[in-house]
């Protein structure tokens, strides 16, 4: 958490794993707190996922382990709900649960009277949108993005698309781009391949994976030309 200043609003980020692991959520949230943290704001990162959790996340089988890491996001859910009394703004990473209905969105605006700054980076309102079984995706209850988006007082999204979807139903929402730092760690193989090809690089998880299979014919080509790195 960085130092509190008085003068300035506290944000408490809902984000779903630990700091420094998810490419989404260090792109879209941990990229810019160094930035707040020299404004003075104060704030705090309360994630769903605890990092016990996050090492068997993708990892096949342990399925009772996960199912008790899932509920123990919950349970941390409802501890960061009060711990959001004393945020004068809360910002939600994609959503505040990755199952089930938004309660904890609802209780934070409509209860709590907080003022959410809903943020995601994905068509994540779309339940094909990953590999997944029908019971999964009805788990994930897509359907609980519009109202979401419905309830924040900001709605960030990250390309035109998104953003035309969200202005259905909130009339404040600005686009943010997902972007890199090539001055604090981004561009980490820049020395290494300075003066040669162009380096391309695609990062995510076995649950987006098969987005790379739109293009599994051209990658071969693309080698010939192009360093790419897969992470």
């Amino acid at each position: 958490m960085s130092k509190p200043d008085n003068k300035k609003p506290v944000i408490h980020f809902w984000v779903p794993y630990p700091v420094g692991l998810a490419p989404s959520q260090r792109f879209r949230v941990e990229l810019f707190l160094p930035g707040l943290q020299r404004a003075g704001y104060s704030f705090k990162l309360l994630t769903f996922l605890d990092q016990t959790a996050w090492d068997i996340l993708y990892k096949p089988g342990k399925r009772l382990l996960k199912a008790w890491g899932t509920v123990k996001g919950f349970l941390r859910r409802v501890n960061h709900l009060f711990q959001s009394v004393r945020a004068d703004y809360v910002f939600i990473h994609r959503e505040a649960t990755p199952i089930g209905p938004p309660v904890f969105e609802w209780l934070l605006a409509k209860v709590f009277r907080k003022k959410i700054i809903h943020e995601f980076d994905d068509a994540i309102w779309i339940p094909g949108g990953e590999k997944i079984s029908w019971m999964k995706k009805s788990a994930k209850a897509t359907w609980k993005i519009k109202y979401i988006i419905k309830w924040a007082y900001k709605v960030a999204g990250g390309n035109d698309f998104l953003c035309a979807y969200a202005r259905q139903y909130n009339s404040s929402v600005f686009r943010i781009p997902t972007v890199v730092d090539t001055d604090g760690g981004h561009y980490k193989q820049r020395d290494q391949y300075e003066g040669t090809r162009i380096v391309v690089g695609w990062t995510g998880t076995h649950t987006t994976l098969h987005n790379l299979e739109v293009i599994e014919g051209l990658i071969p080509e693309l080698k010939k030309k192009l360093i790419l790195i897969f992470y």
